[in-house]
């Protein structure tokens, strides 16, 4: 057994783990999810949506995606959800946090979400090209260097701290069986996962955690958002990071339907 079989053994002996789109495993005492980072231009309130836009384009002439004979862009909208990692827009834009955009919907960030965090937190439909919606499959670098830096201030190594990162198959755009996509490092060096020459990663690590297990970090490649799972006093930290926009999450309790006695 290699040394990344050996230390995705753990993880891949639950019949639960998925490896397609990200590991979930449970243990730790807390918990809480980090929203993935949206933007919004205010001078770009009058253009339309993402799939406006599409249908603009198609109309002065590009050609239409082509799956074979099919047409995906008659059977398909584009929504406007970026799918990989994304950054800062450039001037113009600002930061628009999910609880200011859903309280427009008359939602609020608290719910309740029956599902989390991701589409089905906000309205069905293409989305306003005044706002770039936040990633799904991977953190927005914003955050994801902001979440390295927090948990960095936890440990006593700081960013030297040895950790593990997995690329889930979905990430990759690989077989999903190969599961060779396992890294140790330094916490400090995960973003240069990205700037890799031998995979072009379009996403932050599906998974990363420390050596010792302390804590673990999933970004689900159907999400919007990033769950952190650790003790107490780290999930306190990422809670109150400012650069960090955050919900506590857990899946609703299903209720029993009463039985019928006769």
């Amino acid at each position: 057994m290699t040394d990344q079989e050996r230390e995705l053994a753990w993880l891949l002996e639950r019949p639960d783990m998925d490896v397609c789109t990200g590991l979930d495993p449970v243990g730790w005492p807390a918990s809480v999810w980090v929203l993935h980072a949206m933007y919004e231009n205010p001078r770009l309130h009058k253009p339309g949506t993402y799939e406006d836009l599409k249908r603009r384009r198609l109309t002065a002439g590009a050609e239409p995606a082509m799956i074979g004979d099919v047409n995906m862009d008659e059977m398909t909208i584009d929504v406007g959800i970026p799918l990989g990692y994304t950054s800062n827009p450039g001037p113009g834009w600002s930061r628009l946090t999910w609880a200011d955009y859903l309280a427009r919907e008359g939602r609020t960030l608290t719910g309740p979400h029956l599902t989390p965090p991701g589409y089905r937190w906000f309205p069905s439909g293409s989305w306003p090209l005044s706002i770039q919606p936040p990633p799904e499959g991977s953190m927005d670098l914003a955050s994801f260097e902001a979440l390295i830096s927090a948990i960095a201030s936890f440990e006593a190594t700081g960013r030297d701290m040895e950790c593990f990162a997995f690329m889930a198959g979905l990430p990759t755009g690989m077989d999903p069986q190969d599961l060779y996509h396992l890294w140790k490092g330094r916490l400090g060096t995960l973003p240069t996962l990205l700037e890799r020459n031998d995979y072009d990663y379009r996403f932050t690590p599906t998974n990363w955690w420390s050596a010792d297990r302390t804590w673990f970090v999933l970004t689900d490649y159907d999400l919007q958002a990033t769950k952190v799972s650790g003790p107490e006093r780290l999930i306190t930290r990422v809670r109150n990071d400012p650069l960090l926009e955050t919900v506590d999450w857990t899946e609703p309790q299903q209720e029993c339907a009463p039985s019928s006695v006769r």
